[in-house]
């Protein structure tokens, strides 16, 4: 059995290029090498990390800003105190010594003033803009600081940025302990990171990701020409006039790739549809506004600097574990970006998904477990609403869009709020206040429709069978918590569940085959059979759970 990873040595997966800090220790001089070394290298990894604003950092309560959570500060420059007095006060230092003397060069950094300590004025290379709560979100709950890069320091990223690009050499990913990325994941045994669960460490996959970068680049073509043509637009418009616009910006685009004026043709007598491509679909499917669309020319430039240089052009991609287990790409590379961006970027690829997996696992849980219920009353409604579900997803969601008056895309939010414990209530600080954009009669219809509260309380009764009144809850990757409420408690259930079936799809796989791990599906560069993924977990897991495919 496999023992976590003791916390202290958590920084080891923040990597930042060599390259960078050498730039930045000429460009900025004394005042950025007397630091301490920590500091000099927490700064670059801020700077790496978030030299552009994407959806992964964008703080919620400034579309300009980037968050980071105290603990983030504090595994960037040690000790979010140490960060403060350098980034924002004032600091001290004095000469480090040994019993031989000073070592030149070499500094101890105070926050106070002490004897034979030099003052400082603050840096002010991150400038502080906000101060508040991210509220409840995968890898953004807790109390967020929003920042934004100082005009010296973005202007220091974009140097060294435009120096690189006719560099052929691939750049050298170390951390604050001068480890090569290559190194540290020899150590760790591939990708992920495990400091949580028990799960062994032989059970991984690799951290490179090869990416398609002409793709890449033609998709950020085809975003150059959105903006071009937003911007060509005069005055504010309504939203849906703004929306007729963009899916005519769409159709250009379309159009544009299957040719102009092109029909469907004839091949052996067959009529072909000349379909577009899976990343510009998606974006058209999913809709797009000016933010939207910078943000992904942002991740898909962050994507070409990481390939650079490289023969095969790879991303690294690592990850971590969440409380509940479930594997979270670190800066939310590939796994946290933009459909759009992911599918360009892993063209040719197979996504394979878990159909409906939480309310599968769920089912099964209760009807394994679920001795002596009273199947005949609420109990029963609660199965039966799941059961319906897992059967007739789609069908199910367009119905409920007709029956409460609600678009699709909203009451699909709003099932998915609902299975993560969203209370059913108008509460302007409730989840589905903002999944129905604050409409309290929309929010009044969902919470007041039957089958909607038959499906709200599957997840209650799934508490009562599994958790009960126990205070401690283990999932089934080991990962014990304190129990803090309903809603936390079955998503520590259901999540672990759904990081079990991931790891028995990693162990059955060819390593070199698996692009990347996304919550709930995994990703493969070649084909694969669902009737052997199916049977896969089944015998590792007991789960009988069926898996979508969908090539990017």
């Amino acid at each position: 059995m496999k023992i976590p990873l003791k916390k202290d040595s958590r920084t080891t997966f923040n990597f930042f290029p060599d390259e960078l800090l050498q730039e930045a220790r000429k460009a900025l001089g004394e005042e950025f090498t007397r630091l301490p070394k920590r500091i000099q290298t927490g700064y670059i990894i801020v700077l790496h990390n978030h030299h552009n604003i994407i959806k992964s950092n964008q703080h919620s309560r400034d579309a300009d800003s980037f968050f980071m959570k105290d603990e983030t500060v504090e595994s960037y420059f040690n000790d979010a105190r140490d960060f403060r007095v350098i980034n924002d006060n004032g600091y001290y230092l004095r000469p480090k010594r040994t019993r031989h003397g000073e070592i030149d060069g070499e500094y101890v950094l105070l926050r106070k003033a002490e004897e034979g300590a030099t003052y400082y004025e603050p840096t002010n290379w991150l400038i502080s803009t906000v101060s508040a709560s991210q509220g409840y979100k995968e890898g953004k709950d807790g109390w967020s600081n929003g920042f934004q890069l100082s005009t010296k320091f973005r202007q220091l990223f974009d140097r060294w940025n435009e120096g690189q690009e006719n560099n052929k050499a691939p750049l050298t990913l170390i951390n604050n302990k001068d480890k090569t990325i290559e190194e540290v994941t020899q150590e760790v045994g591939g990708a992920i990171d495990r400091r949580l669960s028990t799960t062994d460490s032989s059970i991984n996959i690799n951290t490179e990701v090869r990416i398609d970068t002409p793709t890449l680049e033609k998709h950020k073509e085809q975003l150059l020409t959105i903006i071009r043509k937003l911007e060509e637009e005069k005055g504010e418009e309504e939203q849906r006039e703004q929306w007729r616009r963009n899916r005519e910006i769409g159709g250009e685009l379309a159009a544009g790739e299957r040719g102009a004026g092109a029909q469907p043709s004839t091949i052996g007598g067959v009529e072909v549809k000349h379909t577009i491509s899976s990343h510009l679909q998606s974006l058209l499917d999913k809709g797009f506004d000016a933010d939207s669309v910078r943000q992904r020319i942002d991740e898909i430039d962050r994507l070409l600097i990481n390939s650079r240089g490289k023969v095969i052009p790879t991303v690294p991609v690592m990850y971590e574990e969440v409380s509940t287990g479930r594997y979270t790409a670190r800066g939310a590379v590939l796994q946290g970006y933009y459909k759009s961006v992911r599918y360009a970027a892993l063209k040719g690829c197979y996504e394979y998904d878990l159909e409906a997996a939480h309310q599968t696992i769920l089912l099964q849980l209760i009807m394994n477990d679920g001795l002596g219920l009273d199947w005949t009353k609420e109990d029963g409604a609660g199965a039966d609403a799941l059961r319906y579900y897992t059967r007739y997803k789609s069908d199910l969601r367009e119905t409920l869009a007709m029956e409460i008056t609600a678009d699709y895309g909203v009451i699909k939010s709003a099932l998915q709020a609902l299975t993560y414990g969203a209370d059913l209530s108008t509460n302007n600080r409730k989840a589905l206040y903002k999944v129905c954009y604050g409409d309290e009669d929309l929010i009044s219809r969902i919470i007041n429709h039957s089958w909607i509260r038959d499906y709200v309380s599957a997840f209650k009764l799934g508490h009562k069978i599994l958790i009960g009144k126990s205070k401690t809850i283990t999932n089934d990757v080991g990962i014990k918590i304190e129990s803090k409420g309903e809603a936390k408690d079955m998503a520590h259930i259901l999540q672990g569940c759904e990081r079990q079936v991931l790891d028995a799809i990693i162990k059955h796989s060819n390593r070199d085959d698996i692009a990347l791990l996304v919550h709930d599906c995994v990703v493969f560069y070649n084909k694969q059979s669902t009737d052997e993924l199916s049977r896969i977990v089944k015998e590792e897991t007991g789960f009988e759970l069926e898996f979508s495919e969908e090539r990017y």
